[in-house]
């Protein structure tokens, strides 16, 4: 049909969650310089009673899957406790407001 979308690829950024409250950007880039090259990594506000979470671009898509693969339900060297990861799909501000969904404990359901 004409105007669909066709679903949007996988890209080079993940969201990170279940980080330590009061990360920031210094400390998102360090951590995950270790697993690859780090073009950007930004500590997203937590909501009340949840962890914090960020997002981190990497210079490819195979170094992002790679911190999927390897990463997720894992502790990350530098924390003490499992992390959540996951590739985003779209750009960056779609990838922001599922993180922010997601954080809030909603599934996405917009019906608020």
């Amino acid at each position: 049909p004409c105007g669909a979308m066709p679903p949007a690829a996988p890209s080079d950024s993940v969201l990170i969650g279940d980080l330590p409250l009061g990360i920031t950007d210094e400390d998102v880039r360090r951590l995950f310089s270790q697993y690859g090259t780090v073009l950007r990594g930004r500590a997203l506000p937590a909501k009340p009673n949840s962890k914090a979470s960020a997002l981190v671009k990497f210079a490819t898509l195979e170094e992002a899957q790679w911190v999927v693969d390897n990463l997720n339900g894992n502790i990350a060297e530098g924390l003490n406790t499992p992390i959540t990861v996951r590739l985003t799909h779209g750009p960056p501000a779609v990838a922001v407001a599922a993180l922010a969904a997601a954080a809030a404990g909603g599934k996405g359901d917009r019906s608020e």
